[in-house]
């Protein structure tokens, strides 16, 4: 039992490990539209992910 809990766990980890943490931004402009993906794997740390987010939003962009 103890084993099928852990080998469970083990692929519940892989599962979740794998899954991107990936954003889609669009531009406001109604000229011409643009769109973005931003990935959480793309920089260093957290911060730097959540503040690349936030400097689109100021722009205009939204992110979804």
């Amino acid at each position: 039992m103890v084993v099928k809990n852990f080998l469970i766990l083990i692929v519940f980890g892989f599962i979740v490990g794998s899954c991107s943490r990936c954003k889609t931004c669009t531009s406001g402009s109604t000229l011409v539209p643009l769109e973005s993906t931003i990935c959480r794997e793309d920089f260093d740390n957290g911060s730097e992910y959540r503040n690349a987010i936030k400097d689109l939003e100021e722009y205009g962009w939204e992110c979804n």
